[in-house]
């Protein structure tokens, strides 16, 4: 197998694993299903995905190497990375208090795009994919290309599927009890993964 094939294929594992596995965006879209369904959670896994896409971009053009020059900017985005992640899991542990109304304003679109900034998993994935998978010289640029697209092709779905895991609960968990006690574990959860940024 041509080695760039042999590549390619590395990167696809790693998007998909990097994907699918827990962390913050997958916490609070299985949170944001729960509460209010997957059609509402759509913008929010939009979101993500735009965010995720452009932090990618962002990284590959030098952001990644200039937080890793910088040390005291880089503590200042695990810092903000942390709080944000505490300030999300208030607002999944204040939304799951009580069923959203059809009228009531449901995780969108921006926050999923502004959310990747301090999203700490998101930065690691950017730069390991950009640092592991990417070639020298004037393949560079086309290799950002090719990764970025496995991020989309095989990152989109496996997002989506734990907004539509979150509504399946959703269905199957209920009344109004288990589905308030399934919202706060996932505010536990998600506040608690800010210890991951300081490792």
């Amino acid at each position: 197998m041509p080695a760039m094939s042999t590549t390619l294929l590395a990167a696809a594992m790693f998007a998909f694993v990097s994907t699918i596995t827990p962390g913050p965006n997958n916490l609070m879209l299985a949170a944001s299903g729960v509460a209010v369904g997957f059609r509402r959670t759509l913008p929010l896994v939009l979101g993500i995905t735009v965010g995720f896409q452009a932090l990618l971009w962002a990284v590959a053009a030098g952001l990644g190497a200039l937080f890793l020059r910088l040390p005291a900017l880089h503590w200042t985005l695990k810092f903000v990375g942390a709080g944000y992640l505490l300030y999300l899991a208030w607002k999944l542990w204040r939304m799951s208090s009580a069923p959203m109304a059809a009228t009531e304003r449901a995780p969108g679109f921006a926050k999923g795009v502004v959310f990747q900034a301090v999203n700490p998993k998101a930065w690691m994935m950017t730069i390991g994919a950009v640092g592991a998978y990417t070639s020298a010289g004037a393949g560079y640029w086309p290799s950002v290309t090719a990764i970025s697209a496995l991020f989309l092709v095989l990152g989109l779905p496996c997002i989506a599927a734990w907004a539509a895991f979150g509504a399946a609960l959703r269905a199957s968990l209920g009344d109004e009890r288990r589905m308030r006690l399934f919202g706060r574990g996932m505010a536990v959860l998600t506040g608690a993964s800010c210890v991951l940024v300081f490792l």
